[in-house]
């Protein structure tokens, strides 16, 4: 009867080691990066094709998630630089500056092509120098990294940089842009104004054309003082992610595609 008892106990322990990794939560930062990060409302939940993505990679690490958000993005920056209040983010892309305080896994997430949003009226049709935007008034979200893209950054002498912060900063682009405040609204990746745009039912005024620059490898990130071992979470994201079987680009596609007037 002690035997028994003793292997139950065991066997109860080892059930116990082996699930608690399962119950434990990852805190994940996220801001407004409609259709990757986003929530409907001040109260609303987390939503996106990043958060449905990472979701999944966390079940494949062993952990819930519990979405830390929306932040500003110089917060979301200091809380992974600290990791006091959150583990990691989604969307994030791999400058030296960001390597300081953030590990990154093997494989990125998505590639985000460095683009500027024209009116229709506009006729620029491509852009392979300065020349091509000299003189522009460009509205952007202001960079925590204060990098752009390498035609912005080099040129600021010949161009006009409207930076914005908050959560609507898209949105008010798009309405500058319309007004005719701004000449163009630049972003680091293409989804985000093809997303609002169709929301807001102005998707067919404006043309996006791709910045002469390579994409942007866009990651999964992990703080490097996060109390539960970052260099641990990153190995464990590795090893997970090709393990995923959903398809970010289609679940980029699908948010797109579920506000966008035909």
């Amino acid at each position: 009867m002690k035997r028994l008892i003793h292997l139950f106990v065991l066997a109860s322990f080892f059930w116990v080691a082996g699930h608690s990794q399962a119950s434990e939560k990852l805190k994940m930062g996220y801001f407004m990066l409609p259709p990757h990060t986003f929530n409907d409302g001040e109260s609303g939940p987390a939503m996106g094709a990043g958060v449905i993505y990472f979701n999944e990679v966390a079940k494949k690490m062993g952990y819930d998630v519990e979405w830390v958000g929306p932040l500003p993005l110089p917060r979301l920056t200091e809380y992974l630089k600290t990791g006091e209040k959150i583990d990691g983010t989604v969307g994030f892309p791999k400058f030296p500056v960001f390597e300081e305080f953030l590990y990154y896994p093997e494989t990125h997430v998505y590639l985000g092509q460095p683009s500027l949003g024209v009116s229709v009226d506009n006729p620029l049709a491509k852009i392979n120098t300065i020349d091509d935007i000299k003189g522009f008034r460009i509205g952007l979200v202001k960079s925590s990294s204060g990098r752009y893209t390498p035609l912005i950054d080099d040129n600021h002498d010949k161009i006009t940089l409207e930076e914005l912060g908050g959560e609507k900063w898209m949105e008010q682009n798009i309405k500058k842009l319309n007004i005719g405040r701004l000449d163009a609204m630049f972003d680091r990746q293409q989804y985000t104004m093809l997303y609002i745009a169709g929301l807001l039912g102005v998707n067919q005024t404006i043309k996006i054309l791709p910045m002469p620059a390579p994409p942007t490898p866009m990651y999964i990130a992990f703080s490097k003082k996060t109390p539960k071992d970052g260099k641990k979470l990153v190995d464990l994201c590795s090893a997970s992610m090709p393990k995923v079987s959903v398809d970010y680009m289609g679940l980029l596609q699908k948010e797109i595609d579920a506000v966008t007037k035909k």
